[in-house]
């Protein structure tokens, strides 16, 4: 069942084909992958702006900006994950077989 107009993008048949094949390490890797890159296109962002000068009100308003940006994604997608990507902790007797 898929709300006509939806664009799935590359990981909704990655899930799907983990789902019927009973391997998830494609659709892991994946994420993975694209965690990381995220993670280091921002992470590199706030590296390029920290050496700025200091007399640069512009130059540091964009490296708190980067700053602040990096610490609070990752913080985020920490919360996202412990979270159960918000839809709640799925409870042990879902796991449980």
């Amino acid at each position: 069942m898929k709300p006509s107009g939806l664009d799935e993008g590359p990981i909704v048949p990655l899930a799907e084909k983990a789902i019927k094949t009973g391997d998830p390490s494609e659709v892991i890797e994946f994420i993975l992958d694209t965690v990381r890159a995220d993670l280091l296109r921002r992470f590199h962002r706030v590296q390029d702006k920290r050496d700025y000068d200091t007399n640069d009100v512009g130059a540091g308003r964009s490296y708190v900006q980067a700053y602040i940006g990096f610490v609070v994604y990752t913080h985020k997608l920490y919360q996202y994950l412990e979270g159960g990507g918000g839809h709640g902790k799925e409870s042990s007797s879902e796991h449980s077989h």
